[in-house]
C-alpha cells in the first residue's frame, strides 16, 4: 500500500515538472523549426554532437539524441541543395575568374572546391573519392557548362589540372598559382640552405676535433719530454752506482746493489710509460693528419654549397621579379632567363628550368590589363578551406557519400550568405557582392523559414526596454511546443 502511494506521488511530481517545462518552452516559443535552426547554427559554429546536446539540455531542458541531431542536419543539407541551385542560377553569368583546389580530410576524404576570385563566392564544394584527372573532370564539367563567361582559372601545380582545364574551359586561360610556385622554390632553397649549414657544422666539428688533437699532442709531447728527462737521470744514476760498485775495495756493496735494483725497476717502469706516451702521440698525430685531410675536403664542400646557395638565391630573386613583370620586355626577359638557366650548372637552376618548361601556364597572364600580380594565386579558396576544415573535424555526416555531399552544400550556403566581419566588404556576404539583396535574410531563413511574430513575454519591438535595463530584439518564431 505504501509503495503504490509513493508511485502515485512520483507520477504527480513528474506531471507538474513536465507541465512547467512545457510552459517555459511555450513562453520562449521553442518549436520544431526553432530547434532545427538552433541545432544547424550550432553545428556550423564548429560544435560537436555532444556539445550541441549539452547546449540544448542546459538552455531548453530538452534531451536530444545524436540520431535526432543527425536527422536535423541531414534535412538541412537536403534543403541547402535546393537553395544553392536557386542562388547559383542567378549569378552564373557574372563569373569571370575562379580558383580550383582540394582539401584532404583523413585518408579517405577529398573535397574539391571552386570559388569566384573577386567576391569569394563558393561556386561548388563536393566530396570525391580521389583527385585523379577523371574525378576532377567530372567535378568541373557541370560548372563549365553553366558558366560560359569564365576567362581565368587558377589552380596549383598539380599535373591533372594541366589536361583537364584546357579541355573543359576552352575560352579561359589556365594560370598556375604563384604562391604555390614560390613555395616550391622556397622549399628547394631551404634544402640548399640546410645542406650548406650542415657542411658548415661538419667543418666546424672537424676544426674543433683538430684543435683538440693539437692540444693533446702538445700535452703528450710535454709528458714525453718529462719522461725522457727522468729516464735519462735514472740511467745516469745507474751508471754512477755501477761505477761505485766496481771501485769499492771491500766488496761490500749490499746498499749499492739495493739502490741499483730500485733504479733499474724505475727505469723499466718509466721506459714502459715512455713507450705508451709515444704510441698515444703517434695515434693522435695520425688522427690529426686525417682530420687535416677531412678539413680540406669539408672546406671545399662548404665553399661549393655556399656558392650554390648564393647563386641559387640570385636565380630565385630573378625568378620572383619575373613573376611580377608585366612590362612589354617580358618575353625578352623570360628568354634571357631561360638561357641563363640552361647554362647554369647548379641543381636549383635545373629544377627551375624543368618546372617552367613543364608548367608554361605560370606566365599565362602577363598584360597589365590582366589580373594583378597579387591576385594571381589561390589564396581565396585556401582561406575558405581553412574555415571548412575545423567543421569537418566536428561533423559525422562524412561517413556516407550522401551525408558528405549534403554537409558540403550546407556549408556552402552558410558561407555564401553570411556577411564578413572585417575588410573592405564588411557586413556584406559574397552573394550580395553581385548586386543582389537578401533582404536581411540569413541562411537559416532559407532552410527553416518562420512566421514574423514576437512573444509578448519578451517585448513587442526592438526599442522596448525591460525593467532589468536592456532591450530585447524581436525574434521570429511560432508558439507550438515540440516533444520528441
Amino acid at each position: 500500500m505504501l509503495r503504490s502511494k509513493i508511485l502515485n506521488i512520483a507520477k504527480v511530481k513528474y506531471f507538474f515538472t513536465l507541465l512547467s517545462q512545457h510552459v517555459f518552452l511555450a513562453i520562449l516559443a521553442v518549436d520544431e523549426t526553432i530547434l532545427c535552426r538552433v541545432v544547424t547554427d550550432l553545428h556550423l559554429k564548429k560544435l560537436s554532437y555532444n556539445e550541441i546536446r549539452e547546449h540544448i539540455q542546459l538552455i531548453y531542458g530538452l534531451d536530444l539524441t545524436k540520431h535526432h541531431i543527425h536527422s536535423i542536419l541531414q534535412k538541412a543539407g537536403e534543403k541547402a541543395i535546393i537553395v544553392n541551385k536557386r542562388l547559383d542560377h542567378i549569378i552564373y553569368s557574372k563569373i569571370h575568374t575562379v580558383e580550383v583546389d582540394e582539401v584532404f580530410q583523413g585518408k579517405s576524404h577529398v573535397i574539391l572546391g571552386v570559388a569566384e576570385k573577386k567576391t569569394q563566392y563558393l561556386l561548388a564544394l563536393n566530396p570525391s573519392l580521389d583527385r585523379t584527372a577523371t574525378s576532377i573532370s567530372s567535378f568541373l564539367a557541370p560548372l563549365a557548362k553553366r558558366c560560359c563567361n569564365i576567362r581565368v582559372v587558377i589552380t596549383d601545380l598539380y599535373s591533372a589540372y594541366k589536361t583537364v582545364i584546357p579541355n573543359l574551359f576552352k575560352k579561359a586561360r589556365h594560370l598556375a598559382c604563384h604562391v604555390h610556385v614560390q613555395r616550391d622554390s622556397l622549399r628547394r632553397m631551404d634544402k640548399l640552405r640546410f645542406k650548406c649549414n650542415r657542411a658548415k657544422k661538419e667543418l666546424t666539428r672537424c676544426e674543433r676535433t683538430l684543435e683538440k688533437s693539437r692540444n693533446k699532442i702538445i700535452l703528450l709531447s710535454t709528458q714525453k719530454k718529462g719522461w725522457e728527462q727522468k729516464l735519462m737521470r735514472d740511467r745516469q744514476i745507474r751508471e754512477d752506482l755501477q761505477t761505485k760498485k766496481l771501485q769499492s775495495k771491500s766488496r761490500k756493496t749490499k746498499t749499492i746493489d739495493s739502490r741499483l735494483a730500485t733504479v733499474r725497476k724505475r727505469i723499466l717502469r718509466r721506459s714502459d710509460a715512455l713507450i705508451v706516451v709515444k704510441k698515444q702521440t703517434d695515434k693522435v698525430r695520425s688522427l690529426r693528419d686525417r682530420k687535416r685531410q677531412e678539413k680540406r675536403r669539408f672546406e671545399k664542400n662548404y665553399q661549393n654549397n655556399q656558392q650554390s646557395y648564393l647563386q641559387s638565391c640570385r636565380l630565385q630573386s630573378k625568378f620572383f621579379r619575373l613573376l611580377k613583370d608585366t612590362s612589354r620586355e617580358f618575353p625578352h626577359n623570360l628568354q634571357q632567363f631561360m638561357l641563363r638557366l640552361d647554362g647554369s650548372k647548379y641543381r636549383y637552376a635545373t629544377h627551375l628550368n624543368k618546372m617552367i618548361r613543364t608548367n608554361p601556364h605560370i606566365f599565362s597572364l602577363r598584360k597589365p590589363t590582366d589580373l594583378a600580380w597579387n591576385f594571381q594565386n589561390s589564396n581565396t579558396i585556401e582561406r575558405i578551406f581553412g574555415i571548412l576544415r575545423p567543421r569537418l573535424d566536428a561533423t559525422r555526416l562524412l561517413r556516407t557519400p550522401e551525408g558528405a555531399s549534403s554537409f558540403c552544400d550546407l556549408f556552402r550556403l552558410y558561407y555564401n550568405t553570411t556577411p564578413r566581419y572585417t575588410g573592405i566588404h564588411n557586413n556584406i556576404c559574397p552573394y550580395e557582392q553581385f548586386g543582389r539583396n537578401l533582404g536581411g535574410k540569413t541562411y537559416l531563413d532559407f532552410l527553416f523559414p518562420t512566421r514574423k511574430r514576437t512573444s509578448i513575454f519578451l517585448g513587442r519591438t526592438r526599442s522596448d526596454r525591460l525593467k532589468i535595463g536592456f532591450s530585447v530584439r524581436s525574434v521570429p518564431h511560432s508558439a507550438a511546443v515540440v516533444c520528441f
